[in-house]
């Protein structure tokens, strides 16, 4: 049997955590007192949050509620997007000039492509800029072209998005390594946990995007007067896990 998974509501946060469980076996020999250590089990993101109940014109208690309805006691999933790892004012100063958005044509209602020389022609709004895998120092790497000159482009635990072409909406989304800073002609190299197959247009403040649990369903009293808030403990989840898979739904749109 499929499993819902419902989109996490539009609500106003107050304090957000992103992380992984890398969970390991640990063993000691008797004789030799030496240590082994050794992957056990999947690893898996845990992601955890604050909802403002006053947020979205007095409708983040609402939300919460809804949401706890829809996910039936844990038998139904939530899917979450990122949340700022660093100072998330930092993010959002950086976000509107190193990300680029997609504007999508329509004509009557249906959607409108663009072709140049036979090939698809995308339209953005923002900032362009490109990514070339690379090596910095024998760790994997992008160089991006286009960025605001001397500026910290991307921080550890940063994502960026990279883009294969204009037909792309999903792209690859990979963590930075560490600080990262434009020169004075805009071009920074940015130090990746994992190496990409491929470059294109990136976008270097975006997030990742996953499945997860409910560890436990929040409750929250409402006080006299004042704001209050629900906190949310989610562990990540697999589709493979899901007998009959996931089913994606967004009641918020």
């Amino acid at each position: 049997m499929s499993v819902n998974v419902y989109a996490f509501p539009p609500v106003t946060l107050t304090g957000s955590e992103w992380t992984k469980l890398i969970p390991v076996s640990r063993s000691q020999s008797i004789m030799s007192g030496k240590r082994y250590i050794s992957a056990a089990k999947r690893k898996r993101r845990l992601a955890a949050c604050k909802v403002q109940a006053l947020g979205n014109g007095n409708s983040g208690a609402g939300y919460c509620e809804v949401l706890k309805e829809l996910l039936e006691g844990g038998e139904n999933l939530v899917r979450l997007n990122s949340w700022a790892v660093n100072w998330h004012l930092d993010s959002a100063r950086a976000k509107g000039l190193v990300n680029a958005q997609v504007l999508n044509w329509a004509t009557g209602g249906n959607p409108l492509d663009w072709t140049t020389s036979g090939q698809p022609l995308g339209w953005y709004t923002g900032a362009i800029l490109n990514a070339t895998p690379t090596t910095d120092g024998g760790w994997p790497a992008v160089t991006v072209t286009g960025c605001p000159a001397n500026m910290i482009v991307a921080r550890p635990a940063d994502f960026i998005t990279v883009f294969a072409n204009p037909s792309d909406a999903v792209g690859v989304t990979v963590k930075v390594m560490a600080q990262a800073t434009s020169n004075a002609s805009g071009v920074a190299v940015i130090r990746l946990m994992e190496a990409l197959a491929s470059g294109g247009r990136v976008n270097l403040q975006s997030s990742e995007t996953a499945v997860f649990e409910v560890l436990e369903m929040p409750r929250s009293m409402q006080p006299v007067a004042g704001n209050w808030s629900y906190d949310w403990a989610f562990k990540e989840a697999f589709e493979d896990e899901a007998e009959g898979g996931f089913v994606e739904l967004n009641p918020w749109t």
